[in-house]
């Protein structure tokens, strides 16, 4: 299993499912360590590990680019993928948004329910779903022996 480190950084290229889901599991990790360790974020640690939470969103999202790539889909359909969470993350972020997303609706946590199967089903698709064999138009295929 190997990835260029600067798929990492710059969403381009082809990742096959392997290094996705290894690769997703450190990410999220890295998300876990982070959001257990930013008790206070008003002292220097706490704000030193809350500016790494975009770098880890970053990364991860140049993940999935690339596993866009790998099953020939454009970059571009990260959005629909992520911006469920980017909203939820906003919403349970601000104190004053907390309480009104927890006072909602039945009929808002019905469609918090849809969009997090939708992010889910999303997820799962680009996960599980074969590359393209042979080179596309994003590159060659990561799994292709060399001649």
């Amino acid at each position: 299993m190997t990835i260029p480190a600067s798929q990492f950084f710059w969403p381009t290229g082809r990742t096959n499912r392997a290094p996705y889901w290894v690769l997703g599991f450190v990410v999220n990790a890295i998300f876990n360590v982070l959001d257990k360790a930013i008790a206070n974020p008003a002292s220097i640690v706490g704000f030193a590990l809350l500016s790494a939470f975009p770098l880890a969103a970053y990364i991860s999202i140049c993940l999935v680019i690339g596993r866009l790539h790998d099953i020939n889909r454009s970059g571009w359909w990260v959005l629909p993928i992520w911006l469920p969470v980017l909203a939820l993350i906003f919403v349970t972020a601000l104190p004053q948004w907390r309480e009104y997303a927890l006072a909602s609706s039945p009929l808002r946590w019905k469609l918090a329910a849809i969009l997090c199967f939708t992010w889910l089903a999303a997820l799962l698709y680009v996960g599980l779903k074969r590359g393209t064999q042979g080179p596309n138009r994003f590159g060659a295929d990561p799994l292709a022996r060399p001649r």
